[in-house]
């Protein structure tokens, strides 16, 4: 038997539900329009414009950005190596994030080295010192997780 305390209680009990439904579905929207915001972006290495990571030395070292700006916030590129090149012992102020696309690329970090081929992945964190090499010609997908840096150690004399 349903009494008028009973009832009133059942009508909070169901009005409260639909503003919780109302607020999760419009949740959902405006999460759902964040999300969207953000177009689809397709890469592909053939028709990227590639800029000379060392000016004067074209052939050298090259690399292709994407999306972001390393100055400010995170970013994606390509970077491709003639064979031999070897990037100088440095570290970053965030996060770096390596996948190797094609050859084979060697990364040091204080005497423990480590060869990465197609298709292997490397998480560098911040400030960790490291140094790296192509033995062959290379090809990596490179994403930094903030503003970029990249900060040669000095060899000690």
């Amino acid at each position: 038997m349903r009494t008028i305390s009973s009832e009133r209680s059942l009508s909070w009990i169901r009005a409260g539900c639909l503003w919780a439904g109302t607020a999760l579905c419009l949740g959902l929207v405006s999460i759902g329009s964040a999300w969207s915001a953000d177009p689809l972006l397709i890469v592909q290495p053939v028709s990227t414009k590639w800029i000379p990571c060392i000016p004067d030395k074209p052939d050298v070292c090259q690399f292709a950005p994407f999306k972001g700006d390393p100055a400010k916030e995170p970013s994606y590129r390509y970077v491709r190596t003639a064979a031999g090149f070897v990037f100088p012992k440095h570290w970053h102020i965030s996060v770096e994030n390596l996948v190797v696309i094609y050859g084979t690329v060697v990364i040091d970090e204080e005497g423990r080295e480590v060869a990465l081929h197609p298709g292997d992945y490397v998480r560098i964190p911040v400030k960790n010192i490291h140094w790296g090499s192509c033995p062959e010609p290379c090809m990596f997908y490179l994403s930094i997780d903030g503003p970029d840096s990249f900060n040669v150690v000095e060899e000690k004399k």
